[in-house]
C-alpha cells in the first residue's frame, strides 16, 4: 500500500497548481501534459553545451508510483544529475499552429538536491522540425529554477510567438545546469493560442452628444445600418458602415482612430487633439465628408489606400506646425491657419478654394517656398497674421485663380535666394486692417546672383489701407548690383489710396526694373490719392488701354507708352513732355509717347477745354476725341496713321492741322 501523505501532496498541487493552468481567461489551451500515466508523445534528450549528444544521464519519464516515492505528484518529467553537468531537451509532439494566430507556454519546475549557486536554468524554443534544438527561443535562459522541493514548484510563462507560416511546429523545453547532485522535475507543461475577439458586427453610428470618440456614450448605433437606432456599446471601428456626427456635437479625437464614411453634418465638428490622430480608411466613395467642421488642435488627419477627404465647408488648424489633410477643397469651402507660432504647417501644396492664414500669436516666418504652397487657390488667400511674421514665397511658380489678400508681409524671394519666383493671381488687395504692417516686397533678397521676381494680376490691384502704408509695395529692397528684375504686372485697374510704391534708389531705372506695367486686353482704370510712387518704373504694353482719367502719375521712374497700348487721357493739360501738368507728371525719369500708340481724350476734369499737351506725339496711331467740351491741339499739327474717331469737338487752331495718311480712316 502506497503511502497517503504523498498521494495528499500530489492532489493538493494537481488542484492548487495544475488546474488553474488549464484555462487563461479566453486564451485557448491547445496542448497539456502532465505525466500522469505515460509521456504523452514527449520525447527527450542530453546534449552537451555545444548540442552534441551524449550519454544520457539518470533521468527520464517517472511514473505514478516512482515520482510518488519522491514525494512529488503522481507523475511527472524528471531529470537526475548526480554527477555529470549539461544541456537536457524535452520536445512536444507536432502541434498545427495557424498563421496570424499567437502562441505561449506555461509549465511548472522545481529543483531537489544541490542548488547553492541557483544554476539551473530554462528555455523554451519553437521549431518548425524535431526532435531537435533549432528553433525561436521564446523564453530566455535566463529564467532560474529555483529549489523547492518535489512540490514546490514555480510557474514559467513564455512570452508569445507569431506564426507567420500555417504548419506543424514542436515546442522545446530545456534544463541548463552546470552542477551535479540534483534532481529536476517538470510538470503542467501547456501550449495556448492567444484569443482573438471575433470582429464586432458592422454597424452604423451617430453622435449624441458632444464627447469623446472613444466613449460609447457619445453614440447610438444599428447593427448593419438597419432597424432602430439604440445606445452604443461600443465607439466606431474601422469596420463601421458609417459614422455621422450630427448638428451641434462636437466630438473630440485623443487617441489613435481608424475608420472611414465619416460624415460631419451642417453644424457638426470633428476635432482632433493634441496626442490624437485620425486615419481615414478607404471605403466606398467619399471617405470623410465634412459639412460642418473639421478642427486640428495637433493631432493630424491622413488617409490611407487611397482614401478620399472631401472637405464641403471648414478646415481650422488651430497647431503650430503639423500637416494639412490632403483633401478635395469643394466650391465655397474654407481652410483656417490660425494656431502657427514658429513652425510652418506642411503639405499646403493642395487645390484651395478659400484659404485664410491669421494666426494671433505668429512670430515665425510661414515659410512656403519652392513648390510647399499652394498649387491653385481658387476663391480667396487671405494672409492676415495678427501677430506677425512673413509669408516667404521664394522661388514660387504658381497660378492661384482667385484673390489674394494681403493683410501681412509677404515675400517674392527673400533672404539668399537667388533664381526666379513667378506667381499669377486673380486680383491683388493691400490692406492693414489685421495688421499694423500689410506690405508685398517684390525681391526682399540679399542675393548678388541673378534674380527675377513677378507678381502678375489678372484682375485688379486695390491698394486701400485703413492706416498709412509705407510702403505698400516694395521693388528690390536692397537693390542689388546684378540688375534684378521686379515686375508687378497689371491686367485689371489699379487704385492707390494713402499708402506708396517704392523701389531701391541704387537700382537704375529702365523697363525691367521696379516695374508696374499695365498689360492685357481691355480698359484699366488707373487711381491714385494722397500716395507716392517712389523709383518706380511705369509701363503700358500692347493691347492694353490705361485710363487715367483725372489723376495724376507723378512717380520717381520712367513712365512709357508702348507701341499698341493705348493712353486715355481725362486731364484738361492733356499730356507733357516734361513738368508738372496733364495726367503724366513721373520725374527723375524720361517721358515716352510712342508714334505708334492709340490716344483718346475725354473729360474727366469738369468744365471747359481741354488741351492735347505737347506730350502727343507728331504722329500717332489712333486718335479719339470724345470730349464734346473741346479738345485743343497743342501741336502744329497731328498726322494720324490709322483711325481718327471724332465723336467729341477736337478744335485746330490757327493753322493747325490734323493730317491723315493714306491708310488712315475716319470713324
Amino acid at each position: 500500500m502506497q503511502p497517503i501523505v504523498p498521494h495528499l501532496r500530489s492532489l493538493i498541487f494537481y488542484i492548487c497548481c495544475f488546474l488553474p493552468f488549464l484555462s487563461n481567461g479566453q486564451d485557448i489551451l491547445i496542448l497539456s501534459q502532465n505525466f500522469q500515466t505515460d509521456a504523452g508523445g514527449w520525447t527527450h534528450q542530453a546534449y552537451t553545451s555545444v548540442g552534441v549528444t551524449t550519454t544520457v544521464p539518470s533521468g527520464g519519464w517517472i511514473t505514478g508510483v516512482n515520482w510518488a516515492a519522491q514525494g512529488g505528484t503522481a507523475g511527472s518529467y524528471r531529470h537526475n544529475a548526480p554527477g555529470a553537468a549539461g544541456n537536457w531537451w524535452m520536445f512536444s509532439p507536432g502541434v498545427v499552429l495557424t498563421a496570424g494566430k499567437q502562441y505561449y507556454v506555461k509549465y511548472g519546475a522545481t529543483l531537489s538536491g544541490n542548488n547553492s549557486s541557483n544554476l539551473n536554468r530554462t528555455q523554451v524554443r519553437v521549431g518548425t522540425t524535431g526532435p531537435n534544438t533549432s528553433g525561436t527561443p521564446i523564453l530566455a535562459s535566463t529564467n532560474i529554477i529555483t529549489a523547492g522541493g518535489a512540490g514546490g514548484y514555480v510557474e514559467f510563462t513564455t512570452g508569445n510567438f507569431d506564426c507567420t507560416t500555417t504548419g506543424t511546429y514542436y515546442f522545446k523545453i530545456a534544463d541548463f545546469f552546470t552542477a551535479t547532485g540534483f534532481a529536476c522535475y517538470f510538470d503542467g507543461i501547456r501550449i495556448y493560442e492567444v484569443f482573438t475577439a471575433p470582429p464586432a458586427t458592422p454597424a452604423c453610428f451617430r453622435s449624441v452628444s458632444s464627447g469623446a470618440w472613444n466613449s460609447p456614450s457619445t453614440w447610438e448605433s444599428r447593427d448593419n445600418c438597419t432597424g432602430s437606432w439604440v445606445p452604443a456599446t461600443m465607439a466606431p471601428q474601422a469596420n463601421s458602415l458609417g459614422v455621422e456626427i450630427q448638428s451641434g456635437h462636437n466630438v473630440s479625437i485623443s487617441t489613435a482612430v481608424v475608420c472611414s464614411l465619416i460624415t460631419v453634418q451642417a453644424g457638426g465638428t470633428l476635432t482632433v487633439a493634441s496626442g490624437g490622430g485620425l486615419t481615414v480608411s478607404n471605403g466606398a466613395g467619399a471617405d470623410l465628408t465634412v459639412n460642418g467642421e473639421l478642427t486640428s488642435t495637433g493631432g493630424n488627419v491622413i488617409t490611407a489606400g487611397g482614401a478620399e477627404i472631401v472637405i464641403n465647408n471648414v478646415y481650422r488648424h488651430i497647431a503650430n506646425g503639423g500637416s494639412l489633410p490632403s483633401a478635395t477643397w469643394a466650391d465655397g469651402s474654407n481652410c483656417f491657419i490660425s494656431g502657427m507660432t514658429t513652425t510652418t504647417p506642411t503639405n499646403l501644396a493642395q487645390n484651395f478654394f478659400n484659404l485664410t492664414w491669421d494666426s494671433p500669436a505668429q512670430t515665425g516666418n510661414a515659410v512656403l517656398t519652392g513648390t510647399s504652397n499652394p498649387v491653385n487657390v481658387r476663391g480667396s488667400f487671405e494672409y492676415r497674421p495678427s501677430g506677425g511674421g512673413l509669408l516667404d514665397l521664394s522661388n514660387i511658380n504658381r497660378v492661384w485663380t482667385g484673390q489674394f489678400y494681403i493683410g501681412g508681409v509677404v515675400a517674392l524671394m527673400r533672404g539668399t535666394a537667388s533664381g526666379t519666383a513667378t506667381l499669377r493671381v486673380g486680383s491683388l488687395t493691400i490692406n492693414d486692417q489685421y495688421s499694423t504692417t500689410a506690405r508685398l516686397l517684390i525681391n526682399n533678397s540679399t542675393s548678388t546672383a541673378s534674380i527675377t521676381a513677378s507678381l502678375f494680376v489678372t484682375g485688379d490691384v486695390l491698394i486701400n489701407p485703413v492706416g498709412n502704408l509705407s510702403p505698400a509695395i516694395s521693388f528690390n529692397t536692397f537693390g542689388s548690383t546684378n540688375i534684378p528684375i521686379a515686375l508687378l504686372d497689371v491686367e485689371g485697374n489699379f487704385t492707390l489710396t494713402n499708402g506708396s510704391l517704392t523701389g531701391a534708389p541704387n537700382v537704375a531705372p529702365n523697363n525691367t526694373q521696379n516695374l508696374l506695367r499695365f498689360n492685357g486686353n481691355g480698359t484699366k482704370v488707373f487711381s491714385k490719392t494722397s500716395s507716392s510712387m517712389n523709383n518706380v518704373n511705369v509701363s503700358v504694353f500692347s493691347p492694353a488701354t490705361l485710363d487715367m482719367g483725372n489723376a495724376i502719375l507723378d512717380n520717381v521712374g520712367n513712365f512709357t507708352l508702348t507701341a499698341g497700348a493705348t493712353l486715355r487721357i481725362g486731364s484738361a493739360q492733356g499730356i507733357s513732355l516734361s513738368g508738372n501738368s496733364g495726367n503724366i507728371q513721373n520725374s527723375g525719369g524720361t517721358r515716352t509717347f510712342s508714334a505708334g500708340s492709340n490716344y483718346t481724350y475725354y473729360n474727366a476734369y469738369g468744365s471747359g477745354i481741354q488741351e492735347t499737351g505737347n506730350g502727343l506725339p507728331a504722329t500717332v496711331n489712333n486718335l479719339s476725341i470724345e470730349n464734346t467740351s473741346g479738345t485743343t491741339l497743342s501741336s502744329a499739327s497731328v498726322t494720324v496713321n490709322g483711325v481718327f474717331n471724332n465723336s467729341g469737338l477736337f478744335i485746330l487752331e490757327d493753322t493747325k492741322a490734323l493730317i491723315q495718311s493714306t491708310t488712315s480712316t475716319l470713324s
